[in-house]
């Protein structure tokens, strides 16, 4: 009683419904003339549990058995009067439905025929197009980095994507192109319960090992009312689980660089050290009853790569130290030099007073400064600058640089019959991933590793109220984490116009996202004469917590010789509270309830042909923020739109969108056995879908005003920043230098930047005195 009304709430409250992990068994019974039998009974026993259904064939002879988990079954057909009939080893796979027929012929109590069943080639139960990914082709086909969703792409219609190549572990890389459509456009399921990166899409929020997948569904197109949320291919992976028997696995794939040649740019072979490793074990916890899986595997890479690069010479750090001891510019050499050059050594001019190009907005007096030449009526070029120095300054060199990637992966799957016609399963899934990122800032010093975190669990109860009707219900939940790190955090983003490798991680490093996922599917199949009647609905709830700022400010410098004299030429990237014009943290917890509900029928017309219908309602809901902080552009007078943008302005929202209530979504499907043979089927279908919008389509919007602003300082080229100081290092809002030695570490002592934004020392800063003026209003 309490799961009928658990599935008649779930018919209240508007649902999204999800295809549910098991299988579908129908067919039909006849006697030897080819006549329907009624009333036979039809069991259907699962080998490796020992879990039992039962249903009676309707006056048609028509019988059906849904929500069967994945696995292998013998079924049998039995009526009084009639020898009983046995076909073993019925393979039923994941999102299946297997039409299986039999003949029963005139005999005593007692006799049985035992026959081995013969699985068809051809689908003639369903509209639907789909392929399954078999735990032969995922044990046995090989995987770079035994990514199980690198074989979305031996499917028809699909097409690979190079994101896709990666080493397992959280997030595991971009998904495959199917029918055209968009990667986001795809629909991860694991167990039946959503495991979708909601933050950029098209990608699942844990991966799970090779070894503990049994197998994976992919439809790509004619897909029943029961699916939803997203246009192109719904991915559905199922786990394995525990059975009668005790089993268990043990593996290591090692490659290293043993056989490996030099790439063309090294000067030595890149190392390469690669370990993943693991194991499963399954069984029965009581037999018939309780079944357990475990699994493990971890990853422990070293990978090198050679990078081509301009640097700074030995002798021009020596230069530096020599006669700017006190500078910013010895200082951050001191800490972080380069490897020296090899080759395409330059000398490039020599550090002086004043930046490379100046103008007279920045700097009146320039015109009669006789370093100074003219560039045009308003710019100037610091010719002395140019004027060699006599030692090399910058050169190329090839660096070799070596990441280091570990991960860790823990599962358990539990499985348990309540009764004889209630079974619960439970799944948790975990994995831990830290991946060093040493290219985007090679030089040494700088690293900016990415570290993921995900969890991802499923229960299911499915009670069979009767041998006609099966409620399921399930929930997940999906944590992914994802933390952009930094080291060094006390150095700015430093770039330089002229190549030289830069100092200083991302500015937006370090920053943090957090994305929760609730999910609570409820679905019933009612059989009723030629009517397969499913029905029910899911609820989705998203939690997107994150901290993400520009925090450090980017600095950017003409060459080495204005950074010998730390002569800042402009701030290019910084994010400030457009209230106090200061550096502070960028906070938000978005949140996102989906619903929807379907209804399919699939109606069995003809012993040859099934006509499939459907119908659904979407409601992607509109996000709110948990602290009011929604902004959004808001249109002001205007007989159209383009005067209405013209006077529009940026400030807080009720809503971003208008919420849409009418994403009906019909579904038409039929599947037609001309011959009756089950040899040729003729499929085809039509259906409307609606895309959810990835969170961080919307998301960005963290970066409007009133609440947030992107900002820059460029005194040489915009008139309102013009003869104002940028902050760099020790220094007042006036540009005086305070006198205190040069910190990266320590509390953060650097005027314009709020508590909480993980900087330290004394070297960034933002000079409040440039204001608001370059503000940046971002429109989603």
């Amino acid at each position: 009683m309490a799961t009928i009304l658990a599935a008649a709430f779930a018919l209240l409250v508007p649902t999204i419904a999800y295809a549910q992990a098991g299988a579908n068994l129908t067919g039909s019974v006849k006697d030897a003339s080819g006549g329907f039998i009624p009333g036979a009974t039809v069991t259907v026993r699962n080998t490796a549990t020992g879990a039992v259904r039962t249903t009676v064939s309707a006056d048609d002879g028509l019988y059906r058995v849904t929500n069967l988990p994945r696995g292998t079954y013998g079924v049998s057909a039995e009526l009084s009067g009639f020898r009983a009939v046995t076909q073993s080893d019925v393979l039923l796979t994941v999102g299946e439905t297997v039409r299986l027929d039999f003949t029963l012929e005139v005999g005593g109590v007692g006799e049985s025929i035992t026959v081995k069943s013969e699985a068809r080639l051809i689908n003639t139960e369903e509209g639907r197009i789909s392929a399954l990914v078999d735990q032969r082709r995922v044990s046995e086909l090989p995987l770079n980095g035994r990514n199980v969703f690198q074989l979305m792409e031996l499917q028809p219609g699909a097409t690979g994507n190079p994101g896709n190549v990666v080493l397992g572990g959280t997030a595991g890389g971009d998904s495959a192109f199917v029918n055209g459509q968009r990667n986001r456009a795809n629909n991860f399921l694991l167990d039946g319960t959503d495991n979708n990166d909601q933050f950029t899409a098209g990608r699942v929020a844990v991966n799970p090992n090779v070894d503990i997948v049994q197998e994976f569904r992919v439809s790509s197109n004619n897909v029943s009312a029961e699916f939803g949320r997203n246009s192109s291919a719904v991915v559905n992976v199922v786990t394995k689980n525990g059975s009668n028997s005790l089993r268990g696995t043990a593996y290591e794939f090692l490659r290293n660089d043993a056989l490996d040649a030099k790439t063309v740019f090294a000067t030595r072979k890149d190392p390469l050290s690669f370990n993943q490793f693991g194991g499963t074990l399954g069984g029965p916890i009581r037999r018939d009853k309780t079944f357990f899986f475990l699994g493990y595997e971890g990853l422990r890479l070293n990978r090198g790569v050679t990078l081509v690069r301009t640097v700074e010479t030995p002798e021009f750090r020596q230069m530096v130290a020599a006669l700017f001891p006190g500078s910013i510019a010895n200082f951050l050499f001191q800490q972080f030099p380069a490897p020296a050059p090899t080759s395409n050594l330059r000398d490039i001019g020599r550090p002086v007073a004043g930046l490379a190009n100046d103008s007279l907005l920045n700097t009146p007096g320039i015109a009669s400064n006789p370093n100074y030449v003219a560039t045009s009526a308003t710019q100037f070029r610091n010719a002395l600058q140019a004027t060699p120095d006599g030692i090399p300054d910058v050169g190329t060199v090839n660096m070799s640089i070596a990441e280091d990637t570990t991960t860790d992966q823990f599962n358990v799957r539990l499985d348990h019959d309540l009764t004889s016609s209630m079974r619960l399963m439970g799944r948790y899934l975990q994995d831990d991933r830290i991946r060093d990122d040493l290219q985007a800032v090679p030089r040494p010093g700088f690293n900016q590793p990415i570290e993921e975190k995900g969890k991802n669990l499923t229960t299911a109860l499915t009670h069979v109220i009767s041998n006609r009707t099966v409620n399921e219900a399930r929930f997940g939940y999906v944590d992914r984490s994802r933390g952009l790190l930094a080291s060094n955090a006390g150095v700015p983003s430093i770039g330089f116009d002229d190549g030289t490798i830069a100092f200083g991680n991302f500015a937006t490093n370090p920053a943090v996202f957090t994305q929760k996922t609730f999910h609570w599917v409820d679905t019933v199949s009612m059989s009723r004469g030629s009517h397969n009647v499913k029905f029910g609905g899911e609820v989705r709830h998203v939690r997107d917590d994150s901290d993400f700022a520009v925090r450090r400010p980017g600095l950017a410098f003409a060459n080495v010789l204005d950074f010998a004299m730390d002569e800042v030429r402009s701030v290019t990237i910084l994010g400030v509270n457009p209230a106090t014009g200061l550096i502070e943290p960028n906070v938000r917890n978005f949140r996102f309830w989906e619903t929807g509900v379907f209804f399919q029928d699939d109606w069995k017309i003809r012993s040859n042909l099934t006509i499939n219908l459907g119908i659904r309602h979407e409601w992607f809901g509109r996000p709110s923020e948990a602290n009011g902080l929604l902004t959004n552009i808001i249109l002001g007078p205007g007989e159209n739109i383009f005067e209405q943008v013209r006077t529009a302005t940026v400030g807080r929202v009720e809503q971003v969108v208008p919420d849409d209530w009418n994403n009906f979504a019909p579904r038409l499907g039929f599947s037609w056995d001309p011959f009756n043979s089950g040899r040729l089927a003729v499929r085809g279908g039509y259906g409307i879908a609606y895309e959810r919008l990835f969170n961080n389509s919307i998301t960005n919007i963290r970066f409007n005003p009133p609440f947030y602003s992107f900002t820059v300082a460029s005194p040489v080229f915009v008139a309102a920043h013009a003869g104002i100081p940028i902050a760099y290092g020790p220094v007042n809002p006036d540009g005086s230098r305070r006198n205190e030695p040069l910190t990266l570490e320590g509390d953060n002592r650097n005027i314009g930047v709020q508590p909480g934004l993980g900087i330290v020392g004394n070297i960034i800063g933002w000079n409040p005195r440039f204001g608001n003026s370059q503000q940046s209003l971002r429109v989603p």
